[in-house]
């Protein structure tokens, strides 16, 4: 399903990824490998990956990070993939589980 989505859909969703690596305020290298490999999955170009990997060393703001603007058909893969990336350091603490518990929420 990822390779439906638009240019600025993609670009939402990784804001949206990588958002939610920032909740707990930390960026491990586990995270920032699996944005790597979400980066080649959804082929962005080099200028989007450049833009992406920017987000991992400060985060998106959070003014330009509105989950609402997620096409309803897009919605539950967008929480799959925040789950998947919240897990892959092996730890998801309090905030990540939160942010995405919230996300539910607006998302339902």
């Amino acid at each position: 399903m990822l390779d439906t989505l638009t240019s600025l859909q993609r670009k939402l969703l990784m804001k949206l990824v990588c958002g939610c690596v920032w909740a707990d305020l930390e960026v491990t290298p586990a995270e920032r490998e699996h944005v790597g490999k979400l980066i080649v999955r959804l082929g962005l170009t080099p200028a989007e990956a450049a833009e992406v990997r920017g987000w991992l060393d400060a985060p998106p703001r959070t003014d330009d990070v509105d989950p609402m603007r997620v096409p309803v058909e897009h919605r539950q893969m967008l929480l799959a993939t925040l789950r998947e990336v919240a897990t892959v350091d092996g730890h998801v603490c309090d905030e990540e589980a939160e942010l995405i518990a919230l996300l539910e929420q607006l998302l339902a």
